[in-house]
């Protein structure tokens, strides 16, 4: 049971860690090429892509932390 949990914490760790680069990535695009454009009803696009960009982060930050910490740990 317990090295099933160990796979599924690193699956979300890389999840993470992949979702928040491309949300990165996203939060840049809309920042530089949709800069004044309305959204629908979220916002313009330099909103929005700060959020996404500083969210985009967060989850790259986190995922990267929690496989190191999971590197170190041992699931028998």
């Amino acid at each position: 049971m317990n090295q099933r949990l160990g796979t599924g914490l690193a699956i979300a760790a890389f999840a993470s860690y992949i979702i928040g680069g491309a949300q990165t990535f996203t939060g840049i695009v809309l920042f530089f090429f949709f800069n004044e454009r309305a959204l629908g009803s979220w916002g313009n696009g330099r909103g929005i892509g700060l959020l996404f960009l500083c969210v985009g982060l967060a989850l790259c930050l986190a995922g990267v932390l929690l496989m190191r910490i999971l590197q170190n740990r041992t699931f028998r």
